[in-house]
């Protein structure tokens, strides 16, 4: 069986030597154990589906300006 590391607090690393070091106390966790807890049913669909709605409108966003801005662009170049 293969085993994890964790910290009961966040992983810092050491300036100098770049070691990590854990503030609080190591426990082991079972890797089958993580890699069989997630289920695909557990996830609410309507979370699913305002991530999905957040990350179009944020790439769709930057797809229109940059449209827009070489259209404006070319037409001031005389471009078609």
């Amino acid at each position: 069986m293969s085993f994890l590391a964790a910290c009961s607090v966040a992983w810092t690393a050491d300036a100098t030597t770049g070691a990590l070091q854990c503030g609080g106390t190591i426990s082991q966790v079972d890797v089958s154990t993580l890699l069989t807890t997630f289920n695909l049913s557990q996830l609410d669909p309507t979370v699913i589906a305002q991530a999905f709605g957040a990350g179009f409108v944020l790439v769709g966003t930057f797809s229109i300006v940059g449209i827009a801005g070489a259209a404006v662009l070319n037409s001031i170049r005389g471009k078609k």
